[in-house]
């Protein structure tokens, strides 16, 4: 599988640069307005509970939250051993609501081989939307499951 990263993406900028023969910045302020519009995105999904679009037809990023209908459980691994017995998991800081990042890449995407592509949250993005919705400020899109 073949991996992409900032370099590769600064290359095809710089090639691009060269053959319409505009100005091109470094590497190091490409980097750093990468990041930034980044931080924008992050932002934007996950304070203002919005949907980000990207360019190109490659489909959507928002936070959706659902409710499960089945009755399936998921047991709290750490509370069982503190308490040596078996306990629920019961989103009570949520209200019940479960909370995933989605990436809609099927309804709005045409790119050949979608299905290999995907979107994972880096850590520090899963444990600041955790920590937005335990505060209970934060709502986003509900959808049935």
């Amino acid at each position: 599988m073949q991996r992409y990263w900032l370099k590769h993406m600064y290359e095809a900028y710089w090639e691009q640069c060269l053959l319409d023969e505009t100005q091109y910045v470094s590497f190091t302020v490409f980097k750093a307005l990468w990041l930034e519009y980044q931080q924008y995105i992050i932002q934007k999904v996950l304070y203002d509970g919005l949907t980000f679009v990207f360019p190109y037809q490659l489909g959507e990023l928002y936070i959706e939250k659902y409710k499960l209908k089945t009755k399936v459980k998921h047991v709290d691994f750490y509370m069982t051993k503190q308490l040596g017995k078996t306990v629920y998991h019961t989103n009570e800081h949520s209200d019940g609501y479960k909370y995933a990042v989605r990436w809609s890449k099927y309804i709005f995407a045409n790119v050949k081989n979608i299905e290999k592509y995907r979107f994972k949250f880096v850590r520090f993005n899963q444990r600041l939307l955790a920590k937005l919705i335990k505060s209970g400020g934060y709502d986003y899109i509900e959808l049935d499951k």
